[in-house]
C-alpha cells in the first residue's frame, strides 16, 4: 500500500507542479524561488496525502475484516525498519549529490530540484521494497 500511495501522491503533485511552470524566459532567482516553493509544498502535500491514505486504508481494513489494524511491533520489526530507512537515506543522499553535480556542470537550476524530488520518491519506494525483502527473508 505504501508504494502505491507514494507513487500516486508524487504523480499527483508532479502533475500539479507541471501545470504551474512559468512560461518564457525567467531569471535564475525566479527559477530558484519557483522550484523552492514547489519542493516546500511537496512536503505538506505528501504528509496530508499519506495521512488520508492511512485513514482510508484503516477504514477499508476494518470493513473487510471487522478487526483493527494490528499495531504490535517487536524488535525484529524495528530492526527491519531501521535497515530499510538507512538504505533509503543513502539513495536520497546520492540523488542530492547528483543534483548538485548538475549545478556544478552548469545545467539548468530545475534539474537540482527535480532530481531531489524524484530521488525522494525512489528512496521511498526502495525503502518499502527493502522492508518487504527483509520480512520475506525472515530478518
Amino acid at each position: 500500500m505504501n508504494i502505491v500511495t507514494a507513487i500516486l501522491i508524487f504523480g499527483g503533485y508532479a502533475y500539479y507542479a507541471w501545470g504551474r511552470i512559468p512560461e518564457g524566459e525567467i531569471s535564475v532567482e525566479e527559477q530558484l524561488q519557483f522550484w523552492a516553493k514547489m519542493v516546500l509544498l511537496l512536503i505538506p502535500f505528501s504528509i496530508v496525502g499519506r495521512i488520508v491514505a492511512h485513514i482510508l486504508w484503516a477504514i477499508g481494513y476494518r470493513i473487510a475484516t471487522g478487526e483493527d489494524i494490528p499495531s504490535r511491533e517487536d524488535e525484529r520489526d524495528k530492526l527491519i525498519e531501521l535497515r530499510a530507512m538507512a538504505r533509503s537515506q543513502w539513495i536520497f543522499i546520492l540523488s542530492f549529490f547528483l543534483g548538485l553535480g548538475f549545478i556544478a556542470m552548469l545545467k539548468p537550476v530545475y534539474l537540482l530540484f527535480v532530481t531531489v524530488a524524484v530521488g525522494g520518491l525512489i528512496s521511498d519506494v526502495f525503502s518499502e521494497v527493502v522492508r518487504m525483502y527483509f520480512y520475506r527473508r525472515g530478518f
